[in-house]
C-alpha cells in the first residue's frame, strides 16, 4: 500500500489519484495487509475499472471565465457601484496581488463588490507589471479600488508586503485574484478572529467550481509535511 501511495505522488495523475485514494479507503475497512503491487497494474487496473464503477467525478481545471470584453464591463461596474466612502476607520483591507489575467482579477473584484460595504471595507490591488488590460481595467475602476503599480514583476510574496504596508483597516485579508468568493465569507472570518483571543489567523475554506473542497484549513504533521484538509470531500461534512 505505501508503495503503491508512494507512485500516486510521483506518477499519476489528478483524477488517477482521487479514483485509487477511493480504493485505499474502502480498502483499510475489509483488509490489514501491506501489499506490494506494481506500479504498471495498479495503472493497469485505474484504466480497466474507472469507467465501470459508480464515482463521482470531479472537475479540476483551473477557474475558468466566459470570454468578456473586460475594458467595457469594468466601465459598466464603475458606473453602478457608487465609492464615495464616508469613514476613513475602515475595518477590513482586502489584499490582492495580480500579474495579467485581467478577466480573473475583474470577476473576483465583481464578486468582492456584492459581499462588502465600502464604508467598512477597501480593496488594494498590487499591479505587479501586468501587460494585459488589467492597467487599463484598474483605472476605469475608479475610486472601488486602491491600485499600486510596480515597474516590474516583484513577486507575490513582496505584492502582499506593499498591500499590507498602505492599507487602512484593523484586518487584513490577501486573496488570489482568480477567487470568487461566497456570501458571508467575510464576516465568517471576522466573528472567528474577533470572538476567539487565540486566534491570530484564518482561513476559508476553498472549493473548486464543482463544488468540492479544496482545502478546509490546513495540517502540518510531526514530520514537517502538510495535507490540505478535506481535499475532493464534500463542504456539507460537518467535519470540515
Amino acid at each position: 500500500m505505501r508503495f503503491i501511495k508512494k507512485k500516486l505522488q510521483d506518477n499519476l495523475s489528478v483524477s488517477s489519484k482521487l479514483f485509487l485514494r477511493a480504493l485505499f479507503a474502502n480498502a483499510k475497512r475489509t483488509t490489514s495487509y501491506a501489499v506490494n503491487v506494481p506500479f504498471e497494474f495498479a495503472q493497469r487496473v485505474i484504466e480497466v475499472a474507472a469507467p465501470k464503477l459508480s464515482t463521482r467525478s470531479y472537475s479540476l481545471e483551473p477557474y475558468q471565465l466566459p470570454e468578456i470584453e473586460v475594458v467595457p464591463v469594468a466601465s459598466l461596474l464603475a458606473q453602478t457601484v457608487s465609492a464615495a466612502l464616508k469613514s476613513e476607520d475602515l475595518k477590513t483591507s482586502i489584499i490582492i496581488p495580480v500579474f495579467n489575467k485581467a478577466e480573473f482579477t475583474l470577476g473576483c473584484i465583481n464578486s468582492l463588490l456584492q459581499e462588502i460595504n465600502l464604508n467598512e471595507t477597501e480593496i488594494i490591488v498590487v499591479d505587479n507589471a501586468s501587460t494585459d488590460e488589467t492597467p487599463e481595467m484598474l483605472s476605469i475602476l475608479g475610486d472601488l479600488v486602491r491600485v499600486i503599480r510596480n515597474e516590474e514583476n516583484r513577486g507575490f510574496v513582496d505584492a502582499c508586503n506593499q498591500g499590507a504596508a498602505v492599507a487602512r483597516g484593523q484586518f487584513l485579508v490577501f486573496l488570489n485574484n482568480d477567487t470568487k468568493v461566497l456570501p458571508g465569507w467575510l464576516d465568517h472570518l471576522l466573528t472567528t478572529i474577533e470572538n476567539r483571543r487565540s486566534v491570530g489567523a484564518v482561513g476559508s475554506m476553498f472549493l473548486y467550481p464543482d463544488g468540492s473542497i479544496q482545502e478546509a484549513g490546513a495540517i502540518v504533521w510531526n514530520n514537517g509535511e502538510a495535507h490540505h484538509y478535506g481535499w475532493s470531500a464534500l463542504p456539507g461534512d460537518r467535519r470540515f
